[in-house]
């Protein structure tokens, strides 16, 4: 069935009507008009917004980490009844 509908869009054209409108290159489609497009060219200046959010993204990352390692030191602890300082230094002893 599918076969059958492709042979008879090709029997009318159909099919290169499409081909010539989406994959054949026209060389005027894609050429700017004028060579300035208005945009500022990208500097590390513009891009200061985008390494600040990733150093906050760093920061926050690294104090969520120190958060849980704190946290499964205090739970080591209780349960092994001893410091807190003993159970950090023997953190990641199995």
């Amino acid at each position: 069935m599918l076969s059958s509908t492709i042979l008879r869009l090709n029997e009318k054209q159909v099919l290169l009507e499409l081909y010539n409108k989406w994959w054949k290159v026209d060389d005027n489609s894609c050429k700017s008009k004028s060579k300035d497009t208005g945009a500022p060219q990208l500097q590390l200046k513009n891009l200061e917004g985008i390494f600040v959010f990733l150093a906050g993204g760093l920061a926050i990352s690294c104090l969520v980490v120190c958060l849980e390692i704190l946290a499964y030191a205090v739970q080591r602890s209780r349960e092994e009844k001893v410091s807190l300082v003993l159970a950090t230094m023997f953190l990641f002893l199995p």
